[in-house]
């Protein structure tokens, strides 16, 4: 079959548009070009838009001067301007006006501003940690208490025991309290559960242990050096470098639960 190409249809109304395809369908079957049926097929198929089910609807839809004169704007601004759209009364436009929280909105620019509109702060004793919420630091502050009892006689240097922190936390102070005047070194020791016990190079006090000097009790709340971090099932151990007088030693670390 010699191709001969179509010609575009004309702009015709659909009677006209199909007298014209019948017009060429029987000029490519008098100029002896046609094979086979399938062939007129092909020629014609290559004129026009297959039937779709989405054109057709669209199509056979009722439409009026002003809804299609909308499809002309080329600009945002002009079909906005067209609609008699206003910007943070009509439409929410982005670094505009915060949207109220009686239209639906936060009312605010910024989270924490929002969780006060929407009365989202936490009671009293919570804190948000963002994306939790938490007891805020004083009701997470407590105490880790060991005692050191040399059973009536002055207690002597050495370990004097372990004990498992169960939480995580932030050691923030120590404090020592002897039962009478004294001087007494106290080394803490820090290790994991799977590497018990701690040993000497474990230590946690750097260059600053626990220390009374000629006195019942002591407090230190700089922990210079000091490793203050202590993760959930971690051991500590007490040792005592050194001691006088002192027969009966409470230490007590105040820590905060992370």
């Amino acid at each position: 079959m010699r191709p001969v190409p179509l010609a575009p249809a004309p702009g015709f109304d659909d009677a006209s548009k199909l007298r014209w395809l019948i017009d060429k369908v029987t000029a490519l079957c008098n100029a002896s070009q046609v094979d086979k049926p399938s062939d007129v097929a092909d020629e014609i198929a290559g004129s026009y838009q297959p039937l779709d089910a989405d054109l057709t609807a669209i199509a056979a839809l009722a439409t009026t001067a002003y809804g299609r004169a909308l499809l002309t704007y080329g600009t945002e601004g002009a079909l906005k301007a067209a609609l008699n759209l206003e910007a943070d009364t009509d439409y929410y436009a982005p670094g505009g006006t915060d949207v109220a929280v009686s239209d639906g909105g936060t009312g605010a620019s910024s989270a924490s501003a929002a969780r006060t509109n929407l009365e989202l702060v936490p009671s009293d004793g919570l804190e948000l940690s963002a994306p939790n919420v938490r007891m805020t630091s004083n009701q997470r502050t407590t105490a880790l208490i060991w005692v050191i009892d040399g059973g009536g006689a002055t207690i002597e240097t050495g370990v004097k025991g372990y004990l498992a922190v169960p939480f995580a936390c932030t050691i923030t102070a120590v404090r020592s309290f002897a039962d009478v005047s004294g001087s007494i070194v106290v080394d803490i020791w820090k290790d994991t559960y799977a590497n018990y016990p701690p040993v000497d190079a474990d230590s946690i006090t750097a260059s600053a242990p626990v220390t009374i000097s000629a006195n019942t009790k002591s407090e230190d709340t700089t922990l210079t050096g000091w490793t203050t971090s202590i993760a959930a099932g971690d051991i500590l151990g007490f040792n005592v470098d050194s001691v006088t007088t002192i027969k009966r030693l409470t230490i007590v670390l105040t820590v905060t639960k992370t």
